[in-house]
């Protein structure tokens, strides 16, 4: 279905106002979206996000008008993924230059009993408005006449095979992308360049309580000891507890550092993007969270961090 901004939703994930067609879009939803996106932790529910290579910036303001640029993502309002794309330029109006303001693309399935007709677009809600009552992703926070993307980017876990790294420095694929050659050699793309993993440390993590964290992969931390960064590989976590520094993510393999690191902000909470989870490396080997909801969804954020002065692993 697409509208006269520009949007198009995955026909298949809109159900029928009427008889026609006979299978329901909770069935593609499930069959299809679920399989595409990525995973939230839970069994058919995806990660809200844009698609990674999308604009940066995504939004900008011109006095009282926001334009969002072209791109593709996935929304999640109800615990099932839509599928959408913004195939130009789409704009919208806030009340003012002075006030704040949020800016999502949102979805009406009146069919699937949620909303008013079948629609897509873009809204506008005040500031104070939490993620958890807009039915959709929030792509901005407008502030004083200030534009900032809010929305995470995500990407499919590529892995690339080459036969050779002449073949493979060919490739130009985003940071976080795997590759394996021919001969079994390992590389990851890491700030433009394809890195062999022999330069590299990695350590592995498991959920302290699946019943409370549940994960949907394996997280773990890759050391660049060249380089001198960690590069997190995190998967999304639905949180059923609230905790306060608590060792969420418990260690089961690979290197511990000599001292503790404050890694930083490395999750976003899905219901509300404003608000970040700070995380610390422990000399256990533990990672530690410094609080989690009942009902967060944290979505992992894509970082580097710089390994301190001193601090060696083994």
């Amino acid at each position: 279905m697409a509208n006269a901004q520009g949007f198009t939703v995955h026909p298949m994930t809109m159900d029928a106002a009427s008889q026609s067609p006979v299978y329901s879009a909770d069935d593609v939803r499930n069959s299809v979206n679920a399989l595409t996106c990525a995973p939230d932790g839970s069994a058919f529910g995806g990660l809200q996000g844009i698609r990674s290579g999308s604009p940066s910036p995504l939004v900008e303001i011109s006095g009282t008008t926001v334009t969002v640029h072209a791109h593709a993502g996935w929304l999640n309002p109800w615990g099932r993924a839509y599928s959408y794309s913004l195939d130009r330029d789409a704009t919208i109006d806030v009340d003012n230059t002075t006030g704040s303001f949020k800016v999502a693309v949102v979805v009406n399935d009146q069919a699937a009993g949620h909303g008013t007709g079948q629609t897509i677009g873009l809204a506008a809600y005040p500031s104070t408005t939490s993620d958890s009552v807009i039915p959709g992703l929030v792509v901005a926070q407008i502030n004083a006449g200030v534009a900032s993307d809010t929305s995470v980017a995500l990407q499919n876990d590529v892995l690339v095979r080459a036969s050779t790294v002449t073949q493979l420095n060919g490739v130009a694929s985003p940071d976080g992308c795997r590759a394996l050659l021919a001969d079994g050699t390992e590389y990851r793309r890491v700030a433009g360049a394809w890195v062999h993993r022999t330069q590299t440390l990695t350590a592995t993590f498991h959920s302290q309580n699946t019943g409370s964290f549940a994960i949907s992969g394996m997280p773990s931390l890759i050391v660049h000891t060249q380089e001198g960064f960690i590069e997190p590989d995190m998967p999304g976590i639905v949180c059923h507890s609230s905790v306060s520094n608590f060792p969420f993510l418990q260690y089961s393999s690979g290197v511990k550092p000599s001292q503790s690191i404050d890694m930083g902000r490395l999750f976003l909470v899905d219901n509300n993007l404003q608000y970040q989870k700070v995380i610390t490396w422990t000399t256990s080997g533990t990672l530690v969270i410094n609080s989690t909801g009942s009902s967060d969804g944290l979505i992992p954020l894509y970082r580097r961090i710089p390994i301190p002065d001193g601090v060696t692993f083994s």
